[in-house]
């Protein structure tokens, strides 16, 4: 639970970090993928401003609403505030979120890449 907590943490900071003025805001929608402390995320943005994120194989971290407005990034799961930002290499789409960790206050980041 703990964990969960600080990727939840690390998300909201990492997005508030990465926010920059007239940043253009990302394209969200779709599913992205990242590492993380030896374990595999897994987040999908849906068009009806949804999103799943899962830790591992079938575990469910949580389900909720976002809205995006430039490139900050709101959880409907107690007004997490996050920033979001994404490029392209090689045709290959990032997208990195930005959190600070509810326990310890620290800024982290995490990139995922473009699933599907």
């Amino acid at each position: 639970m703990k964990k969960m907590a600080m990727m939840i943490a690390v998300l909201a900071l990492a997005l508030a970090l990465l926010t920059a003025c007239g940043a253009k805001s990302p394209e969200l929608v779709g599913a992205w993928q990242a590492e993380w402390m030896g374990t595999t995320l897994e987040l999908e943005f849906r068009n009806d401003g949804t999103y799943t994120l899962k830790q591992g194989e079938e575990t469910v971290v949580e389900n909720g609403a976002y809205t995006l407005e430039g490139t900050k990034l709101t959880w409907n799961n107690g007004s997490t505030v996050v920033s979001a930002t994404s490029q392209k290499t090689d045709n290959v789409e990032y997208l990195t979120i930005g959190y600070t960790g509810p326990d310890d206050g620290q800024a982290y980041a995490i990139t995922y890449k473009r699933i599907r």
